[in-house]
């Protein structure tokens, strides 16, 4: 069973990046957001698949357990890649080494929290969601900021690192791998007291290294107790040297799951670390929190938008095509017409009265939005003129010229103003 009761991860620490990788970080990312997508698709399936096996067993499926775990896996690896932690191309295979690791460990799940798993996962999910939110509306800033530096400042790096294992939490709890509820998004508490013998941490192959003192990572170097520190350091089990917080995850052979027992490897502690954070990444976490809000919200109220405009245009769209059947039919009528000139049209402006009656009454049951409300008074305006002058030609005997080219500009301001209001509801502002 593992050491750790909750969904572990390890991030090392920020490097210096090439710079022209960063520039172009998304086009060098598409075969892994290609990938994840693909197997997305086949996490999905299991899921599902294992709510009902976890329902009946009170576990997730042994065989279940590895693909679960390796999909975690490559989408953190993959999400620091494309959140600018590291320069290193992450392995499509999660049982290939690379600097980023999950440890997770799985156990049984009670099955009325597997049954009622879909609500219990909500609040959860929208904290996933607005952290997740708030990075993509900083990701410009982040890019800026890397492209600029060179490498991600610590304060930021352990920020983010926070919130792919919140991230990896979410998703191995959503999946049934384990039961514990997802936390600790602003990190570890410091640990009072000198770690224990498993907290230590190591590789099956080598020793853990001193980190690495370079420019940008010099904030590593501070006193323990400082509260204010500029370091924001992902810190590993093992008691740091006076003056000096310690990195985890050392690169080296990365975490095999055994889908017999759990994601460790034997006794050896996961190459994974705990994570406390300095003020400053807390405060940068607020930060996104708060983007999060206010992106979502504003998704939220374009979304709403973008369906009211939808609606309001597909009801136009039909109106519209059912009135240009009617006025083809009307003159079809009329080419056959055998009742004499007055007669025939007569009967020709009774029909076309009818039509643009009709979508003139379709056209004010219509819940235009804000942004179509002006040009869409304009057309009905436009419209019930049409129809007055049109309903004055149904028992005319004689129609002047003047009369004609009247109707003929109420006709072109009609169809100005329809193209005018069909643009309006087509923008998604």
């Amino acid at each position: 069973m593992s050491v750790y009761p909750l969904v572990q991860a390890g991030f090392g620490a920020p490097q210096r990046q090439k710079r022209w990788k960063v520039a172009i970080r998304l086009i060098l990312a598409i075969p892994l957001i290609v990938w994840y997508f693909l197997i997305s698709i086949a996490a999905g399936f299991l899921i599902v698949v294992g709510w009902f096996c976890a329902l009946v067993l009170g576990r997730l499926p042994r065989s279940f357990v590895q693909p679960l775990s390796e999909f975690v896996v490559f989408t953190t690896r993959t999400n620091s890649y494309l959140y600018l932690m590291n320069d290193a191309y992450p392995p499509f295979s999660a049982k290939k080494d690379f600097g980023v690791n999950v440890e997770i460990p799985n156990t049984n799940v009670r099955r009325s929290a597997v049954l009622f798993r879909i609500v219990l996962v909500i609040p959860a999910a929208v904290v996933s969601a607005l952290v997740t939110g708030g990075t993509e509306v900083a990701a410009v800033f982040i890019w800026l900021i890397v492209l600029v530096k060179g490498e991600m400042p610590v304060s930021l790096f352990a920020a983010l690192a926070a919130i792919l294992r919140y991230q990896a939490r979410f998703f191995s709890y959503y999946a049934m791998l384990t039961s514990k509820y997802p936390g600790e998004l602003f990190g570890d508490e410091p640990s009072s007291e000198a770690s224990t013998s498993h907290d230590v941490v190591t590789s099956p192959d080598q020793p853990v290294p001193a980190p690495p003192l370079h420019d940008g990572i010099n904030e590593a170097v501070a006193a323990v107790s400082t509260d204010e520190t500029a370091a924001s350091t992902v810190i590993g089990g093992a008691e740091a040297e006076p003056g000096v917080q310690t990195f985890g995850a050392p690169t080296g052979a990365p975490v095999q799951f055994d889908a017999d027992r759990s994601s460790s490897v034997g006794e050896v502690a996961p190459r994974t670390a705990r994570l406390v954070l300095s003020q400053a990444s807390k405060r940068i976490l607020v930060t996104l929190l708060i983007l999060g809000v206010i992106g979502n919200g504003a998704n939220a109220v374009l979304r709403n938008k973008l369906l009211d405009n939808q609606s309001a245009l597909t009801r136009l769209a039909i109106a519209n095509n059912t009135l240009n059947t009617q006025v083809a039919s009307a003159k079809v009528v009329r080419g056959i017409c055998s009742h004499g000139t007055t007669a025939c049209t007569q009967q020709y402006f009774t029909a076309i009265a009818t039509a643009f009656g009709n979508f003139d009454n379709t056209l004010n049951g219509i819940n235009f939005p804000s942004s179509a409300h002006t040009d869409a008074v304009r057309l009905e305006a436009t419209t019930g003129k049409f129809v007055a002058l049109l309903n004055q030609f149904k028992s005319a005997t004689a129609i002047t010229q003047a009369q004609i080219n009247h109707l003929n500009t109420l006709g072109n301001g009609f169809d100005t103003q329809l193209n005018q209001v069909a643009s309006d509801l087509s923008s998604p502002l």
